[in-house]
């Protein structure tokens, strides 16, 4: 009951608080300048569970702005998670021009814990504190822990003293409640560059968008919580709903496949989400092992 109560209040915060916000980064990236500063709008696929391990009133962590009281993601948080983006981009193309360990000290900054021989400096990049587009939905979460007696006696268990009693289905469940922020909220990300340094955003790019669409931000990213949907998604999704309604077509299969989004996917201006939306479409008839019309193809060969 009382986080339920707690998740009405968040129906009360003026929208005017959360515009102060957005307002006031925009000035600073404007002070930065075009070229030094990048925003992204992205939506959440699922649920963001944010600042579970922090002491807080509800007992069970939520990251909330002192300020406005909105949640949001810290951009500590953010870095982190691109940085360890980053750090897989290194593995993968082992030491490449682009990703090595000389370009994350120089973007996310370095100290004595990276080497020994590392000079402190804090980075490049600089990561705003993601906040809601607008006031988001507050939800109240469980997570329902089975076989609590049994996990207790394994963490101390000691093989001398006989065997180890199996779980049972009569031990009743230990549910937890959270708070969690609700389905498809759109977020804002902004960042900029210390030294307006192009190549170096053109990086981030990849980065921060692989980071949040493929691991995820914030806790129980592993079972789907904190994850975002890219530009190619969210352009997708929404040209099917829509091409749905307007075809008054209840299959959305159809649509994936027909030759209404195909001609909708010609309008599309900007190249690079063009090729991206046009591999997502590529994927889904995969998964979907679906036989495509060779007209269908052809729009989309010829772009």
């Amino acid at each position: 009951a009382v986080l339920k109560d707690f998740t009405q209040t968040f129906k009360d915060i003026d929208e005017a608080s959360l515009a102060v916000v957005h307002a006031r980064q925009e000035r600073i990236l404007a002070h930065a300048g075009n070229i030094a500063g990048k925003s992204y709008t992205l939506s959440s696929v699922w649920r963001i569970a944010c600042g579970l391990g922090y002491d807080h009133p509800i007992e069970n962590g939520f990251t909330l702005d002192h300020n406005s009281g909105l949640p949001y993601l810290p951009g500590s948080s953010i870095k982190g998670l691109c940085r360890y983006v980053f750090e897989q981009y290194i593995a993968a193309a082992q030491n490449s021009k682009n990703f090595n360990a000389e370009k994350m000290f120089d973007l996310f900054g370095s100290d004595e814990t990276d080497s020994p021989t590392s000079v402190q400096n804090t980075g490049d990049i600089v990561f705003f504190d993601a906040f809601p587009e607008k006031v988001p939905a507050v939800e109240v979460d469980i997570i329902n822990n089975h076989h609590g007696q049994y996990y207790e006696q394994l963490n101390t268990y000691d093989e001398n003293e006989g065997s180890l009693p199996s779980p049972m289905e009569t031990e009743s469940p230990n549910p937890v409640f959270f708070l969690a922020i609700g389905t498809h909220t759109p977020f804002v990300f902004r960042l900029f560059s210390r030294s307006r340094n192009t190549e170096n955003l053109k990086i981030i790019d990849s980065v921060i968008l692989d980071g949040l669409t493929i691991f995820g931000i914030g806790a129980k990213t592993s079972v789907g919580y904190g994850r975002f949907m890219g530009p190619d998604i969210k352009w997708l999704d929404e040209a099917i709903v829509s091409l749905c309604k307007q075809h008054n077509e209840p299959d959305s299969m159809n649509i994936l496949r027909g030759k209404s989004l195909a001609k909708e996917w010609t309008k599309i201006s900007d190249s690079d989400l063009k090729d991206a939306v046009k591999k997502t479409i590529a994927d889904r008839w995969k998964d979907a092992s679906v036989t495509i019309n060779k007209s269908v193809k052809q729009i989309y060969d010829q772009g």
